[in-house]
């Protein structure tokens, strides 16, 4: 199975899993990117309604 970073991070952010914390960090000189924290009563939330996140 292919592991797509971009597909990812949008499901992450779909199902309120990752909240946006107001830092970034500089790995390329081009762009920034921003941090995020997970968030543990989101998906305790949905476990309980049967979501499953496996890798």
């Amino acid at each position: 199975m292919h592991f797509d970073r971009g597909n990812f991070s949008k499901k992450m952010l779909h199902f309120n899993i990752l909240t946006p914390l107001d830092e970034t960090v500089r790995p390329t000189p081009k762009r920034e990117a921003r941090l995020y924290r997970f968030n543990k009563e989101s998906y305790d939330d949905l476990k309980q309604k049967g979501f499953r996140l496996e890798f």
